[in-house]
């Protein structure tokens, strides 16, 4: 970006894209997933559909895991599905 103090002056520039800190991946505190079935068939069905390969590497490249881990505190409960 260039800028200028006075009317008259020069032109300065200015580079506001400069990075401000390492960019780096958080870390994970453990691989969380989805189970090994579900992402088979979401690989076999929805895939070939997705027209952007970034999309594809995504549900390719996702974490399986066959022990439910329940986000939220309130599903502990209703896990039955009696409400």
């Amino acid at each position: 970006m260039l800028y200028k103090v006075q009317p008259d002056g020069d032109e300065l520039q200015y580079s506001f894209l400069t990075k401000k800190f390492p960019l780096t991946e958080p870390p994970q505190k453990c691989n969380r997933g989805i189970p090994n079935a579900k992402k088979n068939e979401i690989v076999r069905k929805l895939c070939p559909l997705m027209p952007d390969d970034s999309k594809r590497a995504f549900w390719t490249g996702l974490h399986v895991s066959d022990s439910v881990d329940l986000i939220d505190s309130d599903d502990v409960d209703d896990v039955d599905g009696d409400d």
